[in-house]
């Protein structure tokens, strides 16, 4: 059986139009699973917490935790241990900056502890203060 098209038809247009109808095919399909994907992939706010508490950790003391010991903790438990591993990587991170200053290995309430002991003590100022610490550094180094 023999088709008959009422019109003439152009090999190269009827090409450009099956594969761009090809195309359009495949991203529709495309974006549908995208899609699907998304709704599948959604992960709640329980498991957003945990995961904060699993970088925090990282973060902090260099390995990730087992997550299974946080399975009984509720959600404001989780958040106040996120926040306290993040307390104690900025504490670290302090430490390390003061450390490559000179003024030793000491976080920065520390140091302002031993900075005020030093005024007491007989320094005029902050600066001078600094300077006694890092000379003391430098003794013990």
């Amino acid at each position: 059986m023999k088709v008959i098209y009422p019109f003439k038809i152009n090999s190269k247009i009827f090409q450009k139009v099956l594969i761009y109808y090809s195309k359009l095919v495949y991203n529709t399909h495309m974006l549908n699973k995208l899609k699907e994907n998304k709704l599948k992939n959604q992960i709640t706010e329980r498991e957003e917490l945990l995961q904060a508490v699993s970088d925090a950790h990282k973060y902090a003391l260099g390995f990730r935790p087992n997550i299974n010991f946080y399975t009984d903790y509720s959600d404001k438990e989780l958040e106040s241990e996120a926040r306290r591993y993040c307390d104690i990587a900025n504490e670290e991170t302090e430490c390390e900056e003061n450390y490559k200053a000179g003024l030793g290995y000491i976080s920065n309430n520390t140091l302002n502890k031993t900075l005020n002991t030093y005024i007491q003590y007989g320094a005029k100022n902050l600066y001078i203060a600094r300077n006694w610490l890092i000379a003391a550094n430098k003794e013990v180094a």
